[in-house]
């Protein structure tokens, strides 16, 4: 019989790194970012992931690998990969290939715009748990101490809304036992610094807990 055996690795953390195959069999990187995940639950990213250059050099090598062997199967296009950084620094930089668009390519565009040298960012999701549909701009008056861009760089941007009412057509009060019905907010922040971004995220927390409790 065939067996996989596998084996859980200590480790400081998960990251999350995309490159893309050109119809030439070139390849890009684009980013790697750190996955924050929770009991093998995926909940966002954090930017920039804080590895060292010998590291992002490996990635970058075997990025070059998986694109040549992809590229030669026929695949041209977006790939994201996950890896895992070990407890002692060593780098496991395959675990998982998604010949795919993934929620990391999603962020990029916002992160190439919005996140300034030397600035971190965020992206994640909120839960919003309510008996009522949430409308756009009941959340965009919640937020809208976040929303305004500051002139260090600090902003939250809502990127996607339409998860927040997952039964939108339901005109029902809540599920049927009457508990209120789960939706996501996605959302990027962006700061100067890791302190002022623990911050933004704790606020954006408690605003939208407090849109909770109204609804």
């Amino acid at each position: 019989i065939h067996v996989v055996v596998e084996r859980f690795l200590p480790k400081k953390f998960d990251l999350n790194y995309q490159f893309t195959v050109g119809t030439d069999g070139t390849m890009r990187f684009d980013f790697v970012k750190r996955a924050l995940t929770s009991s093998g639950v995926h909940l966002g990213h954090l930017m920039p992931a804080e590895l060292s250059e010998t590291q992002h050099d490996e990635l970058r090598d075997t990025a070059g690998r998986l694109a040549a062997r992809l590229f030669a199967d026929g695949f041209t296009g977006v790939v994201g990969v996950d890896a895992i950084l070990g407890a002692d620094d060593t780098l496991y930089p395959v675990l998982e290939i998604n010949a795919r668009l993934n929620m990391s390519s999603y962020q990029g565009t916002l992160t190439e715009r919005l996140l300034r040298p030397g600035g971190v960012a965020l992206s994640k999701h909120y839960p919003l748990a309510a008996r009522q549909p949430v409308s756009f701009g009941a959340v965009t008056d919640a937020l809208e101490p976040l929303l305004e861009p500051d002139s260090d760089g600090s902003v939250l941007v809502v990127s996607c809304f339409g998860t927040v009412n997952p039964r939108s057509g339901d005109s029902r009060s809540g599920e049927p036992d009457g508990t209120p019905v789960k939706g996501r907010l996605y959302a990027t922040l962006f700061a100067p610094d890791r302190a002022t971004l623990s911050e933004m995220d704790d606020n954006a927390a408690r605003m939208l807990a407090g849109l909770e409790e109204n609804q």
